[in-house]
């Protein structure tokens, strides 16, 4: 220990000032041969021994190397993400093994317009806190940068924030390791950024592959990923430690909603017999025996009718005397039976309405529907409107 009473100029720690460990720089003390010397990081000690018979003091030197201090760098990459125009753009994802989920921050789901699926997760971490919620989730088609044909769907909760700028400090050149001959799957892995993905365990394993390269101390490490190599492990770093440690494990605990979402997802064979009646399941065969795609790509399905015969009587006399009625109105103004005319032309040319075939015609379950006018002088266009009344 350090006999001096005062403290340290520069950190005020319990040691005399010329004591206190600078960068990379040393110190060399003389001192008297009874004091302990306890210095920086490591102290050689060498005692001289008299050659005559005079007693000569031995003396203590003593010789500071200042620390090297290091960071943890963890493994980013830069990837595709689809938006909701069609259109990908690029992220920066945290590859975390310790993670049992993935996620993704509120500013990325917005920028890429996503639709959010409302969830209530707490989410675990160190120490087991269950501070953080989370409200939603959304799904994110992805592709590598590096692969294009590699895409790929995650499930992300939804958060504010995921992390602070990685790395924390910059990271100088590494001339004990070469990167060159590799193609990094974030080739700014040195410039601190922020994180816009997380990627958990599950979402991990689909992008790794062989391939792995240690630096010589087996402290730093290159994996090879479908993403790009990935960089991970010990830099030095110039600046001295701070309090700033990022821990990404995390877990999220279910609620009832959620657990219920995957449950349908999993097992949707099982949820069929759960959730639909039997004539609920014919209904779902028939649109999967009858839906298409026409030239044009539109999808369409025929409708699914029932077997049994249903009796709609009454419906065609009530339509026959609403039409007499609206026969007579329309004779009464001349301008108004043009415009009416008009509208169902339209429909016509449109495709929106047909003719009833001859052999259609006396079909005991078909369903007639009177019509009238709406008449708004007020509208710059579409004065005249058609309605039908299907409540008769």
């Amino acid at each position: 220990m350090c006999q001096s009473k005062g403290r340290c100029r520069i950190c005020k720690g319990k040691h005399h000032s010329l004591l206190h460990a600078r960068g990379t720089g040393s110190i060399e003390v003389v001192e008297e041969a009874n004091l302990n010397a306890n210095v920086g990081t490591s102290a050689v000690a060498s005692t001289s021994t008299p050659q005559g018979e005079d007693e000569v003091k031995p003396t203590v030197t003593c010789f500071s190397s200042g620390r090297v201090y290091k960071q943890v760098l963890l493994a980013t990459a830069l990837v595709k993400a689809l938006s909701k125009n069609g259109d990908y753009y690029t992220v920066r994802a945290l590859l975390d093994q310790g993670s049992q989920s993935s996620f993704v921050t509120e500013g990325t789901v917005q920028y890429l317009g996503l639709k959010k699926i409302p969830v209530k997760g707490h989410i675990t971490g160190l120490g087991g806190s269950k501070n953080i919620t989370t409200n939603s989730m959304v799904t994110i088609k992805m592709k590598s940068r590096v692969n294009p044909d590699l895409v790929f769907e995650v499930n992300a909760y939804v958060l504010k924030n995921i992390t602070s700028e990685l790395p924390s400090e910059r990271v100088e050149v590494m001339q004990w390791f070469d990167v060159t001959d590799l193609e990094l799957a974030d080739p700014n892995f040195h410039v601190p950024n922020k994180v816009d993905i997380l990627l958990g365990a599950e979402d991990y394993s689909k992008v790794l592959k062989e391939g792995i390269k240690k630096s010589s101390t087996g402290e730093f490490i290159a994996q090879a990923t479908s993403l790009g190599w990935i960089l991970s492990g010990v830099v030095p770093s110039l600046l001295r430690p701070s309090a700033d440690i990022n821990v990404l494990h995390a877990r999220v605990e279910d609620d009832e909603l959620l657990k219920r979402f995957w449950e349908l997802e999993k097992d949707t064979e099982l949820t069929k017999e759960q959730r639909f009646t039997e004539e609920e399941k014919r209904c779902e065969e028939h649109f999967d025996r009858t839906i298409k795609r026409d030239e044009s790509g539109r999808y369409i399905a025929r409708l699914p009718f029932k077997d049994d015969e249903i009796q709609l009587d009454g419906s065609e006399k009530i339509c026959h005397v609403r039409l007499n009625s609206l026969r007579r109105k329309l004779d009464k103004d001349m301008n108004l039976k043009e415009k009416y005319s008009e509208v169902f032309y339209e429909y016509l040319t449109l495709d929106h309405m047909e003719k009833v075939p001859d052999e259609e015609k006396g079909n005991k379950n078909a369903v007639y529907l009177p019509h009238h006018a709406v008449v708004r002088e007020d509208k710059d266009s579409s004065k005249v409107r058609i309605v039908f009344d299907a409540s008769c």
